[in-house]
């Protein structure tokens, strides 16, 4: 007789679990077919400048958007005339509640700067997810337009790489 209430309490209690970590993910999810987006999500709040940078939140937010933990960016370069560029961006998702939110590309002279997004529970929510450690890898167009011969640097958040251009 106590199995039926066991497995009852435990099916309730990861029923709870699920719902405090958000729900569905209308993108599609991490680790899906999906195509990174600009940020922020949230147009009246602006998003945060830099990987050191925090966010503060009002306490009555569920959740806030932070820089992601980038663990490697690489360039990978299409085989088309112009040659095209693509910077392949992973990074960590700390817990099953931590979802990708987007990235913002800026280009100046040698220079491209991406800034990669997480979205989590707001600290002061208090939500209890699974700690689940993912990755997360997107592909970010920086475009055709590069001077032959010439080196560029990528910085995505704390990681940084360069290419030649072709």
């Amino acid at each position: 007789m106590k199995t039926p209430v066991v497995s009852v309490v435990l099916l309730a209690a990861l029923m709870w679990l699920a719902m405090g970590c958000g729900g569905a993910n209308p993108s599609g999810g991490p680790g899906g077919d999906t195509q990174a987006t600009s940020v922020p999500a949230e147009p009246s709040r602006p998003a945060p400048s830099g990987p050191e940078a925090t966010v503060s939140a009002p306490d009555d937010a569920a959740t806030v958007v932070v820089p992601a933990q980038v663990l490697a960016v690489m360039i990978d370069i299409a085989e088309s005339d112009p040659p095209q560029y693509f910077a392949r961006v992973t990074s960590g998702l700390s817990s099953s509640c931590v979802e990708h939110e987007g990235y913002e590309l800026t280009h100046e002279g040698s220079g491209l700067e991406i800034n990669i997004y997480s979205r989590q529970p707001n600290p002061a929510a208090q939500i209890m997810c699974a700690a689940v450690y993912r990755e997360h890898e997107i592909s970010v167009p920086l475009g055709s337009d590069f001077e032959p011969v010439r080196e560029y640097t990528v910085k995505a958040n704390d990681k940084v790489t360069t290419f030649v251009a072709q």
